[in-house]
């Protein structure tokens, strides 16, 4: 056995997957990553984060002042909000030592981060009952202004009767603005874009979960009315058509009805783009519209 140290996590990480179960001689090396207690030293704390925030953001926030190894934004639970504060695990203490020193105390989307090292979870533990209220609430609920809302929250039923799988979404598109779109209707509990393992880029899908079963239950009503003004618009000659029948546009409180939908199968599947978005061609416009409608129906 042997025992090699490296600089940093990184190129320990890559120098493994070229070690393990390599063959070197004739006999198969295997190669383990030992986490040493130094690398806690070089792991920080950062708080009062806006919402917005994602890791891809931060990371390229702490990269301009040194090596990044991890980003974690911890979440109330599985898929739900943000708690507002972030770990950021550095490549050295060099780096954390710098971090602190330049980001700590400055301005993030209007919000002032305070940056600091983490404390290892036993020495929190003995330290809990001497810290202040106040900083232990800030430390694990930043920006609890914007969450208070939730803890008045009425009882919701299982997710699985309030979420919609929403597909045909803009590979560009970011969970906000999903959480914008779809609080039209209600009080949303998550928004979570599904992601690519591979590329980890957006595979143009999503899942929108409701606190309330009758928010729920209305925006998949809307999302059926507008299924069917889609549909006459696509096909405006069509003898069978609303718009033919009436010989009229649909008004604009029509217009505004929401979404594109499929027949559900495990769980009530919409598209995200809002009729009145045909207008503006923010997302699609009709010729499009009719390339999709026989994979829509």
């Amino acid at each position: 056995t042997a025992l090699i140290q490296y600089s940093s996590n990184v190129e320990a990480k890559r120098a493994f997957s070229h070690l393990d179960k390599h063959i070197f001689k004739g006999q198969e090396i295997s190669a383990a990553i030992i986490t040493t207690q130094s690398n806690k030293e070089h792991r920080l704390i950062v708080r009062n984060l806006s919402f917005k925030l994602r890791e891809k953001d931060i990371f390229s926030i702490f990269s301009k002042v040194g090596q990044v190894e991890e980003v974690v934004l911890p979440r109330k639970f599985v898929g739900g909000p943000l708690k507002g504060f972030a770990f950021v695990q550095m490549g050295n203490k060099d780096d954390a030592e710098k971090a602190v020193a330049e980001i700590n105390g400055t301005k993030i989307m209007d919000r002032t981060v305070a940056v600091d090292f983490a404390i290892p979870k036993d020495k929190y533990d003995s330290m809990k009952d001497s810290i202040n209220a106040d900083e232990e609430k800030v430390a694990e609920n930043s920006g609890a202004k914007d969450e208070a809302k939730n803890k008045d929250e009425k009882k919701f039923s299982p997710d699985i009767e309030t979420t919609l799988f929403v597909k045909n979404i803009p590979f560009e598109t970011e969970e906000d603005e999903l959480y914008e779109l779809f609080s039209e209707f209600g009080k949303i509990k998550y928004c979570r874009i599904v992601m690519d393992n591979k590329t980890f880029k957006s595979r143009g899908t999503a899942f929108v979960s409701f606190w309330e079963i009758d928010d729920f239950k209305n925006c998949y009503e809307k999302n059926l009315e507008a299924q069917k003004y889609v549909s006459s618009v696509a096909n405006p000659n069509d003898s069978n058509s609303d718009a033919f029948k009436k010989g009229k546009k649909t008004d604009k409180a029509q217009m505004n009805s929401v979404l594109l939908t499929e027949a559900p199968k495990t769980l009530p599947s919409v598209g995200q783009t809002r009729c009145r978005d045909y207008e503006d061609n923010k997302f699609e416009d009709a010729q499009t519209a009719r390339q999709k409608k026989h994979v829509l129906a």
